[in-house]
């Protein structure tokens, strides 16, 4: 079998990248997208939702907040995915104010949130205490 073929593709690394969020693991989630940017894979808005969501699964919401803020820096555009687990992340991380500033951006760059988006906040606030 020759190298060529045992090339990962983007496919290949945006499903290891969903298995380490199963796994919870984030740390390996997030080596797979930086090594996306050593190689000639262009990460894709599934790669840093998949990896945003690896790193609420491991309760790190300022990775998570970190990969959000880095998506526009990498020619992408945020979906109402990215929104919603990067509002899980802080919500699990007990950062309710952030989860709810990031429903407001979603609304405000024109995504109308659906019923995850709902409930991804209200667990946040309810996770919080925050329930005025």
């Amino acid at each position: 079998m020759s190298a060529e073929r045992l090339r990962p593709d983007l496919v290949s690394v945006n499903i290891a990248i969903n298995s380490c969020e199963r796994a919870s693991n984030w740390e390996l989630a997030l080596r797979l997208l930086e090594s996306m940017h050593a190689t000639s894979l262009q990460a894709d808005i599934v790669s840093v939702n998949a990896s945003i969501s690896a790193c609420s699964e491991g309760q790190r919401w300022a990775a998570a907040l970190r990969l959000f803020a880095s998506i526009q820096g990498q020619a992408l555009v945020p979906d109402l995915v990215s929104y919603n687990a990067t509002m899980e992340a802080c919500g699990r991380g007990h950062q309710w104010a952030l989860s709810l500033h990031l429903l407001q951006e979603a609304c405000s760059a024109g995504f109308r949130p659906n019923i995850i988006t709902h409930n991804t906040v209200l667990a946040a606030c309810e996770r919080a205490g925050q329930w005025e």
